[in-house]
């Protein structure tokens, strides 16, 4: 368990692959509201803090998949899940420490 107050930075890796520059730029920002100054829903005139209040900096750097093996693993990993989950095998993925959160398709 993490400690909200204890975090300082966030350091982001994403595979650079099909990024508009814009994209980028929204995307370090979303982070940002979300951790570290919070967000509001103007739908239902509500505020959700921050979840890391004390922290400094998120940073994101897109990286080329071919370069990094860290980026690769995590591609390879999101194919096995996606592969997994369109053949509905993903109880057998299900260990201790493992959870699967899964989304409505619209």
């Amino acid at each position: 368990m993490l400690n909200p107050e204890n975090v300082e930075n966030i350091y982001f890796f994403a595979d650079e692959h099909s990024t508009a520059t814009n994209g980028k730029y929204e995307l370090t920002e979303g982070l940002e509201q979300e951790f570290k100054f919070g967000t509001n829903n103007w739908n239902y005139s509500k505020f959700f803090p921050p979840i890391f209040p004390s922290m400094s900096s998120i940073s994101l750097d897109y990286c080329n998949s071919q370069r990094k093996i860290l980026i690769r693993s995590a591609d390879i990993i999101a194919n096995k899940l996606l592969y997994s989950a369109k053949q509905k095998t993903i109880p057998d993925l299900q260990k201790e420490n493992f959870i699967i959160t899964t989304f409505p398709n619209n």
